[in-house]
């Protein structure tokens, strides 16, 4: 009976244990890391003196720009804070020798290396809901205290991190036009995204590109998706953003045509219809020497973004086939066990298994040996 006891507390203290460690993991998660990198060594990063650094004031001009839309008027442009040329290059150094080395959250699909709005948006190819939704003055709201705070957890001292958080915020924000403002909003917000992605992970899949938040689900249940927004404005509002109540907040179900990053993802990322009939057309007035809306060059430009997206598709089709085929094989051709082992309803697996060629609902399987 004393080995019991002895067998039974030890265990009771090994999960105490595990479970003290693991808090006390999780809190100095959360902490400033100590300062590793100083001032001296900030100014001989950029290769630039101290004394200029301290010096340094950045300065802006504002030019504004027209908004993608059908409509152009006063109300629908937007304005840029464009650095001067001094600044600008400052600003190229912090990109390129500290933000380009820091890895970003897997949700955030712009202004990175290896992404792109194709990429993005085959991530939500073949789903039954797809959530769009917008925030407010994305950059503007990624406020000047958060950035300093940023470059302070990365190992910056106090100093230093004021210092690069005057290069590359204006007016208490980012400055849209400048080079670091895209990097750093991906870098600032990594916690949001794992928050988002985490909430989500079991319902769909969650991306961000900028502004523009993304969640696709597996299942069409309207109390969910409502829960799902009103988490996603909960946690926007942590972190001092908020989200466009308008039409920017959309719910695309099968039936609508589910854009992300202006493609259509129903059944993988392709290019509106409209769009590529207005395409032809600008080809065809081109050929006969009519007026056309675009330019060779561009039309050349948007050739080669029709490639990458037919690319983009091929690659996450063959994938997600041999994705299907494998959970097939392990589920021994039983499409029950492969939803089960995919975590999807059993009508989405065959929808999209159709879509690939991998079932015809027409051949009956073969009825398996009764022993």
């Amino acid at each position: 009976m004393n080995w019991l006891v002895v067998i039974a507390g030890g265990a009771f203290a090994y999960v105490a244990y595990r479970m003290l460690h693991k808090r006390g993991r999780s809190r100095r998660a959360f902490l400033v890391k100590p300062a590793q990198y100083d001032f001296a060594f900030l100014a001989d990063r950029l290769g630039v003196s101290e004394d200029y650094l301290r010096a340094f004031q950045p300065r802006y001009g504002e030019r504004m720009i027209q908004k993608r839309g059908p409509f152009r008027s006063p109300s629908n442009q937007r304005k840029l804070h464009v650095p001067d040329a001094e600044t600008k290059l400052l600003q190229q150094k912090v990109l390129s020798r500290i933000l380009q080395r820091l890895r970003v959250h897997e949700a955030a699909q712009g202004f990175e290396i290896g992404t792109s709005v194709a990429k993005n948006a085959s991530m939500h190819a073949r789903k039954a809901v797809v959530l769009k939704m917008d925030l407010v003055s994305f950059f503007e709201k990624t406020k000047r205290v958060r950035v300093k705070q940023f470059f302070q957890r990365i190992g910056w001292t106090e100093e230093a991190a004021e210092a690069l958080a005057k290069i590359t915020t204006h007016e208490g924000g980012l400055p849209q036009g400048a080079p670091t403002s895209p990097a750093l909003s991906n870098r600032v917000n990594v916690g949001m995204d794992r928050l988002i992605t985490q909430m989500t992970r079991r319902v769909g899949t969650y991306t961000r590109y900028a502004d523009d938040i993304t969640i696709s689900f597996h299942f069409d249940n309207g109390r969910r998706v409502r829960g799902v927004v009103q988490d996603v404005k909960r946690i926007a509002r942590r972190y001092g953003y908020t989200v466009h109540e308008s039409k920017k907040l959309r719910v695309l179900r099968r039936h609508h045509s589910q854009q992300v990053t202006g493609l259509v993802v129903n059944d993988g990322p392709r290019v509106p219809r409209k769009k590529r009939r207005w395409l032809r057309a600008v080809e065809h007035r081109l050929k006969t020497g009519g007026e056309a809306s675009l330019t060779p060059e561009q039309l050349a430009g948007w050739k080669a973004y029709l490639v990458d997206v037919d690319r983009v598709r091929e690659e996450t089709n063959n994938a997600r086939r041999d994705e299907l085929a494998d959970a097939l094989a392990k589920s021994h051709h039983s499409l029950r066990g492969a939803a089960y082992q995919l975590r999807i309803p059993l009508p989405a697996l065959k929808r999209e298994m159709k879509v690939l060629g991998l079932w015809d609902p027409k051949k009956k399987a073969p009825r398996r040996k009764r022993w």
